[in-house]
């Protein structure tokens, strides 16, 4: 289940220590924080879209002097990003970044202008070999695309709400099924989420037992009138937002 669109997600929690769980969770960011079930990690702390290390990472790549196909193979997983075909222009922009952000000593030029940079020249071009190690060892260059492969979400929880044994956020992009899967597990949670895109009219229901899931569904139109009318209970939906299968 994914699109561009607002999520609503709502898990009602049937046994386990909800507390406990929540208590887990909450960070100075966030009352959910996702980044507390599974660190993101380490290496992508200074891997950041203001650093460009993007041209330094196709930079590298292109120092393995791999052939046509492998490389094509390589890069197929962040092809939205760097492909084959976006590879000659991201060096030509990396040549110029090395040119015109560094000077003759290898120093960044306005340091204050360009913050987001790393401080040498050296040690941007090892952002290349760095966001390559990223890439090899968590199929991805940037902390966006890792947590969209590990949380399945690209962003922490929005408006997050709790009411009684039921917890209510909002999530972009896709259901964070997988870092809930997890949550659910780490403290042996038996619980349903509930998953709406109203404007795709998209919706899931997964349930678990004791941490482990034991069923899940996608568009079955049997969830969709309780489903609903537990989104319009907290005040979320109307049924008017989404026509009801017949």
């Amino acid at each position: 289940m994914s699109s561009n669109n607002l999520i609503h997600n709502l898990v009602v929690i049937h046994a386990g220590d909800l507390k406990s769980a929540l208590d887990g969770v909450r960070s100075e960011q966030s009352a959910f924080d996702f980044g507390k079930i599974l660190p993101i990690p380490n290496l992508y702390a200074n891997l950041t879209q203001e650093s460009l290390f993007f041209f330094a990472f196709a930079a590298y790549v292109d120092s393995l002097k791999l052939s046509y196909h492998r490389l094509d193979q390589l890069l197929e997983p962040i092809s939205d990003i760097i492909n084959t075909d976006k590879l000659p222009a991201l060096i030509d922009e990396y040549h110029k970044t090395l040119k015109l952000r560094y000077d003759i000593n290898g120093n960044l030029r306005n340091p204050d202008i360009y913050s987001g940079m790393p401080a040498t020249r050296n040690a941007y071009i090892q952002s290349g070999e760095l966001a390559y190690q990223a890439f090899r060892e968590y199929g991805a260059i940037t902390a966006q695309g890792w947590k969209k492969i590990n949380w399945q979400c690209g962003s922490v929880p929005e408006k997050f709400e709790q009411h009684d044994n039921q917890i209510y956020f909002e999530s972009y992009t896709s259901a964070p099924i997988k870092i809930m899967s997890k949550w659910a597990m780490d403290h042996g949670l038996s619980m349903t989420v509930k998953s709406l895109d109203v404007e795709n009219r998209l919706w899931a229901v997964n349930e678990y037992e004791m941490g482990k899931l034991k069923a899940y569904r996608y568009f079955d139109n049997n969830d969709i009138v309780e489903l609903l009318s537990d989104f319009q209970k907290i005040g979320k939906v109307d049924y008017s937002e989404l026509k009801i299968p017949a």
